[in-house]
């Protein structure tokens, strides 16, 4: 990577290579965003089916949005893998969209973005700079907890050989009026001109406002609390559908009615 700047103004002109590490519902979306942006794009997946999928230009993440919209084989400027050791030293920048599930005893599962960070740190040439930029949901410190320790071991250093970001994912599948270019974009790193400079990156990708939050932690912190308020609000609503209706009232007359006070969202 060329100096923040200069990355910003290749961000503006399309003149950078964009690695997607993942091609599921998020990633995918992703990829094409970038794509039809003008950058040159990598995408990887560890499924050979998925790889083999999106290669002959079909759609393997079952969201019908993406049907008619992935790339025909032989696109200029689409490049599909399933290596990462392939992808990542033609890269710019990679965006990790790997998923966090649970485990049995519903602990978060973050094995995939421990594995897919150290395939893309170990292709990572010396004093390339690239910048791996975490999309995935996580808790507060996860990002560094998890990916510092392994860049550590590799012997790279932030700043001169790589730089970590986070930029939690928003969009919403099968909701095509909030798709990946309709979602605002938050982005946390501890180096203020990289935060930057991913500002007009994701400024190609959506027509919604992008905005450096500070430290990696308050990006994560504030995806965290987005989903709680509206896992909160699902869970009130559905004590309400049961409540009501005891009662003889309508649900939806009482949501609207409540809806008319300025603080009261839907």
């Amino acid at each position: 990577m060329a100096h923040p700047a200069e990355f910003a103004e290749c961000a503006v002109t399309g003149d950078l290579t964009i690695g997607i590490i993942g091609l599921g519902y998020v990633g995918l979306p992703t990829a094409i965003g970038f794509h039809d942006a003008g950058f040159n794009v990598w995408g990887v997946d560890v499924s050979q089916r998925t790889v083999d999928m999106v290669k002959a230009g079909k759609n393997p993440t079952g969201d019908p949005d993406v049907d008619d919209i992935v790339p025909a084989a032989g696109t200029e400027r689409w490049n599909i893998t399933d290596s990462s050791a392939e992808a990542v030293p033609h890269c710019d920048v990679i965006l990790v969209t790997v998923p966090t599930p649970i485990t049995h005893d519903l602990k978060p599962d973050l094995s995939y973005v421990a594995g897919a960070g150290r395939d893309v740190f170990q292709a990572i040439s010396k004093g390339s700079r690239t910048i791996v930029v975490l999309e995935s949901t996580v808790y507060p410190g996860v990002t560094a907890q998890t990916w510092l320790p392994i860049i550590e071991e590799l012997g790279l250093v932030i700043g001169e050989d790589l730089e970590i970001a986070y930029c939690p994912e928003r969009f919403n599948p099968g909701d095509a009026a909030h798709g990946v270019r309709q979602v605002a974009r938050v982005i946390g790193c501890s180096n203020p001109e990289v935060g930057s400079a991913l500002v007009a990156l994701y400024q190609r990708l959506t027509t919604e406002d992008v905005r450096y939050v500070g430290k990696l932690e308050v990006a994560e912190a504030a995806k965290v609390i987005e989903n709680v308020q509206r896992d909160i609000n699902i869970a009130l609503v559905n004590e309400l559908a049961r409540i009501f209706p005891a009662l003889d009232v309508d649900v939806e007359d009482v949501l609207s009615a409540a809806a008319t006070k300025w603080n009261f969202h839907r």
